[in-house]
């Protein structure tokens, strides 16, 4: 049976002395639930142990530390924490050491001091382990005592004063932060109610917000919450605060459940938290895909932890000074914080306006933090000083003086302009010099007073910044004290015991005593961390201030000796800690150290997918090799940022750095041709077949073909060759353009690669015959040419390979008419993305589909298709190009079901769609255009259709656009566009075997001879429509074709035939919910 609520009112004295304990109302057997139905802990929150507030398992032991605070007031007078609000008790509960009871009573034994403090240690671990173990331990204090010996408060001396007061000062109270306070406390309930977001939380160094945050997370818990906290810091490894703090939330929860939490994104979770692996019985492969995609996965798996996590319990994350954060993480926070209004989920971000770094990760944080300041599940929380009343406020909670000290409150202010943490470490420092003194349980001083008894504080001298009363506070440290905390300053904003005793040198027991004074003046404090033993300094100013004390030619020095360290313990692993290595060797400039773990930090990142901390890392490496001389390094270093800029989507910057790097290149005196014609070749691939348009693309081709002519079999020569025929009509404007080049070069490329067997370049020379083909538009022949792919792909373990055939032979299909093969096509695709992790195949699979869906008049499944679309694209944060597709997909369907309203909505959407190709600018007036001729507004699809037509260019992107100008001049009955192009748009589309264009160009076409007399004419045409789209099956298209023909029926003076066909239109436009179809149709009727 575990009590729970252990205080003095529920221990009684009878007359032999006895104590017993009493009021089990509380109790429970151990595993029974913590909670009361308003999700409150139970017990009163003077005795409450740590584990029972933050919703832990209580069992004996927290009894244990109930009895530890009876026994702690029962010596000392008062309870080892105290505060007006209970929260804030449990906040000192949780966070802070209780002070030694001797230091309120002298009188307190040594031994008996020592049984206390154990019963009030935080981890119940370190407590006694049994009621029969602290019994033991107190009959021992009391025989040594001697029978019936008790310890009597005695006289304490005259004044308490220097650095030991400090320890006993305890953690300030929260002055000053009332409405902050009560709105935290809103957007948690808001959280549990299910409404969760994101908190920014602002401002200068020591104004309180983590002591602001504390209380939150204090409530919080208190509210049933998980809550876990972490902070950034620099050098960490990428995602590291994301690391920790999803750590602590997969802690304690068993294998079957942690396995379902993490699903499908199990591989990529652990391989960013390993420790993970021992909870799980089995963990898969990680996926394939392209390193965006796999991207996406590692920030789709840890929102979904979040969420399945949020769903059994409301969870809130204190992300502490993340100005300091590496661009992953505030690139991981981005997204995760954009999915926490949609669960239970409350990030709160604090941060330093002033002290964001001029870098790459500086700058992302300040957009990042703008961009979600703005979006209503956002909540900026700037924190500003303390007012005069406020500063007095919270020295007299401080000094729990009887009289309010209102002259020294307003020195105070006066000198620190209310800074919290300045006004604490100005007021340490008086006690440490002991200016300031404790007498009689009261703070007093010796300062001249009036004749009212007054102190004149004008001549109190106190530091005039925050930064000297800090140098103020070290300079009364001893030296030896001082030396370790320089020595861990250099380690960095955390450090390892371990590291510190191995630097120092000095015996372990003499170590821990001076760690254990930083911490008992309030200098450094422990940091919860598994498996080692880590501390951090209490404020960042402490190690500013200790590091720039350390004269520039000693700094390196003790940095080499920080690395050097570091190898030496952690020579079996040093994956963990390449960022440190890094950063010392950087500061030691050591370049040759520089170099290795430089590169070994990048490769790290680039795993990771930190692509911006990787070229960070790549850039340190580039230098060291420039510095030590070694040309080919530096060209190997330069040719991995570019591939890392191509990775992480920075394609102008990559080309930009290619380019920078074949520069280089060219320079050498002794340059390999092939490393020359391999930067070629990846310039002439990103500009061809991976779509970035470089003027310069056939510049570099052409050279990187002429450097490696001389070995026309190597695998270099077959890629540039492949890469020229893409050249030849991808991203080509017309008088650019040759498909008959670009043909006989695709040609060759593939008699080249199978020559050299090369699977990969056979399988990249059939796409490009076959792009060729769809662009000409010969769909036949590109539907022939993809199906010799099949078996080449079968043989090929590349997932990219496998995508792109799916996806063309779907488009091919398509393109014929064959919608229901090509859509089964476009459906495996998407499987094989899904399965392989192919976010960015996921997604244009998806989007070819919703396209796919409404030329075959399938409008509901289109639709289904956009959703998938939305949801996906939410779901792994992925930008991707074919975004305007579908909010084109979605105007249109709207339009012709009448919704013009939110199809203009989609069409605005669709402006502010990025545009990646420049080449497809034709599809934005496009898709408009058939949404307004859909909703049957023929002034504005006269416009847009002949934007359109100035716009392209080739003959694909003629025949598309020209049928849509055919279609219009039929509705308009305006002839130009027929007599201009009419009977060769007809000509090619049968040459390209698209049945669609067909049908749609006879009708077209029908419409015209009907309206010129030529009926004869008109039939064959009107009727060869009809029998296309009845093959092809498509309902809409179908029924303008039938009404167009009851027309025809009326002008032949066959009305019964034509009453027939437009019953049988009507049918297929209700059926679609076509209202503008139907109310047309119904008015010829």
């Amino acid at each position: 049976i575990v009590h729970r609520d252990i205080k003095p009112e529920n221990i009684i004295v009878t007359k032999d002395g006895t104590a017993k304990l009493m009021d089990f109302g509380l109790a429970r057997s151990e595993g029974r639930s913590r909670l009361t139905q308003t999700g409150m802990v139970v017990g009163t929150v003077a005795y409450l142990a740590p584990e029972q507030a933050l919703g832990g398992q209580v069992d004996g032991r927290s009894d244990l530390y109930a009895l530890g605070a009876v026994l702690y007031e029962a010596v000392a007078g008062r309870p080892p924490f105290e505060s007006e609000d209970p929260i804030s008790v449990i906040t000192q509960h949780i966070n802070v050491p209780p002070v030694a009871p001797h230091w309120h009573n002298p009188a307190v034994p040594p031994a008996l001091e020592n049984v206390i403090l154990k019963l009030l240690a935080k981890d119940p671990g370190r407590r006694y382990q049994s009621a029969r173990e602290a019994a033991g331990a107190l009959g021992a204090v009391q025989a040594g005592l001697g029978t019936g010996a008790v310890a009597v408060p005695a006289a304490g001396p005259e004044k308490l004063e220097g650095a030991d007061v400090v320890g006993r000062l305890g953690q300030s109270p929260l002055v000053g932060r009332d409405a902050e306070l009560a709105r935290l406390k809103e957007l948690v309930d808001r959280t549990i109610a299910g409404g969760g977001g994101v908190v920014l939380l602002s401002g200068p160094l020591g104004i309180g917000k983590t002591r602001l945050a504390e209380e939150m997370m204090t409530y919080a818990r208190l509210r049933g919450v998980t809550v876990v906290a972490a902070n950034a810091y620099e050098s960490a490894p990428p995602y590291e605060p994301f690391a920790r703090a999803l750590h602590d939330v997969a802690r304690g929860i068993d294998s079957e459940t942690l396995a379902a939490r993490l699903g499908e994104f199990a591989p990529e979770l652990v391989a960013l938290i390993p420790e993970l692996a021992r909870q799980l019985p089995r963990v898969a492969d990680r996926p394939q895909g392209s390193p965006e995609d796999r991207k996406s996965r590692l920030f789709a798996g840890v929102a979904n932890l979040l969420a399945a996590t949020a769903a059994q319990s409301p969870v809130l994350i204190f992300f502490d000074d993340m100005h300091s954060a590496d661009a992953a993480t505030v690139e991981l926070l981005q997204h995760v914080a954009r999915r926490s209004a949609a669960g239970r989920i409350l990030l709160v971000v604090s941060y330093r306006p002033d002290d964001i770094p001029a870098t790459p990760a500086g700058r992302l944080f300040t957009q990042v933090a703008h961009s979600l300041g703005r979006e209503a599940f956002c909540a900026s929380i700037p924190l500003r000083t303390l007012a005069e009343e406020q500063v007095t406020d919270l020295i007299e909670r401080m000094a729990r003086h009887p009289r309010r000290p209102v002259l020294f409150g307003r020195r105070m202010f006066e000198v620190t302009e209310g800074n919290p943490y300045f006004i604490e470490e100005v007021i340490k420092g008086l006690f440490e010099r002991g200016t300031l003194y404790i007498k009689d349980g009261a703070w007093t001083t010796d300062l001249d007073t009036d004749n009212r008894g007054v102190a004149d504080y004008s001549f109190l001298e106190v530091p005039t910044s925050v930064q000297t009363a800090v140098e103020t506070r070290l300079r009364h440290l001893d030296d030896h004290s001082r030396q370790v905390l320089t020595l861990a300053a250099v380690v960095g904003s955390q450090f390892s015991f371990d590291v510190l005793l191995a630097i120092t040198e000095l015996e372990e027991a003499t170590l821990l005593d001076r760690v254990e004074e930083a911490i008992r003046g309030q200098l450094i404090k422990e940091v919860r961390q598994a498996g080692e033993d880590v501390y951090e300094f209490a404020q960042p100013m402490l190690r500013q201030v200790l590091y720039e004390a350390i004269p520039r030619r000693r700094r390196r020095l003790l940095h080499r000796q920080v690395g050097e360290t570091f190898e030496r313990l952690y020579g079996r692993n040093l994956h963990p800690h390449l960022e440190a290595l890094t950063r010392h060797f950087s500061e030691a400039e050591d370049p040759e150290r520089i170099l290795k773990y430089a590169h070994l930090a990048a490769e790290k990142a680039a795993a990771l997918f930190a692509y911006e901390d990787a070229i960070q890392y790549l850039k340190q490496a580039i230098e060291a090799a420039e510095d030590l001389d070694r040309p080919a390094e530096r060209l190997a270093l330069m040719e991995r940022t570019a591939d890392l800029l191509f990775r992480a989507g920075k394609r102008d910057d990559c080309i930009r750095q290619y380019e920078d790097t074949l520069r280089y290149w060219k320079s050498l005196p002794a340059a390999s041709n092939i490393d020359g014609a391999r930067l070629c070749r990846k310039l002439g691939e990103i500009g061809t077949r991976w779509a970035v348009f470089n003027p310069r693309t056939r510049e570099h081709i052409r050279e990187g073909l002429r450097l490696i002519e001389a070995t026309p079999d190597h695998p270099e020569h077959v890629k540039l060759v492949i890469a020229s025929a893409f050249d030849h009509f991808w991203l080509r404007r017309a008088p650019e353009a040759d498909l008959e080049a670009a043909d006989r070069i695709a040609q060759e490329g593939y008699r080249l690669a199978e020559a050299v067997g090369s699977l990969e370049d056979m399988s990249a020379a059939l796409d490009a015959l076959a792009g060729i083909n769809q662009e000409r538009p010969d769909f036949p022949k590109a539907l022939e040419i993809t199906k010799k792919r099949i078996a080449i792909v079968e043989r090929l373990e590349n997932l990219g390979e496998r995508i792109d055939l799916q996806y063309m032979l779907g488009t091919c299909y398509e393109n014929l008419g064959d919608y229901a093969e090509g859509l089964r096509h476009l459906e495996m695709g998407y499987e094989i993305a899904a399965r392989g992790g192919g976010v960015g195949g996921m997604l244009t699979h998806i989007s070819e589909a919703a396209f796919l869906c409404t030329a075959w008049d399938r409008w509901e499944k289109a639709e289904e298709w956009c959703r998938l679309y939305e949801e996906a694209e939410r779901r792994f944060a992925a930008a991707h190009p074919r975004k305007r597709w579908v909010i084109g997909v979605q105007a249109f369907v709207w339009a012709a079901r009448g919704q013009r309203e939110r199809s203009r909505e989609k069409e605005t959407e669709y402006e502010t769609a990025p545009q990646v190709n420049p080449f497809l600018i034709w599809l934005a007036p496009y898709l408009r255009a058939l949404a307004a001729l859909a909703f049957g507004e023929v002034e504005l699809t006269r416009t847009l259709v002949a934007e359109t037509l100035q716009m392209t260019e080739g003959p694909w992107a003629q025949l598309y656009v020209r049928t849509l100008a055919l279609a219009f001049a039929a509705e308009a009955m305006e002839w130009t566009y027929v007599e201009d192009f009419g009977d060769e748009t007809l000509s090619r589309s049968r040459q390209s075997g698209n049945r669609s264009w067909i049908a749609e160009n006879c009708r077209s076409l029908g419409v015209h001879r009907r309206q010129h007399g030529r009926l004869d004419e008109a039939e064959t045409l009107l009727r060869e429509s009809e029998d296309l789209f009845r093959a092809l099956d498509c309902p809409w298209e179908l029924g303008k074709t039938l009404r167009e023909l009851a027309l025809l029926r009326r002008a032949q003076g066959r009305p019964d035939e034509a009453d027939r066909l437009l019953r049988e239109a009507l049918a297929h436009f209700e059926s679609l919910r076509a209202v503008p179809d139907i109310d047309r149709t119904r008015a010829l009727m």
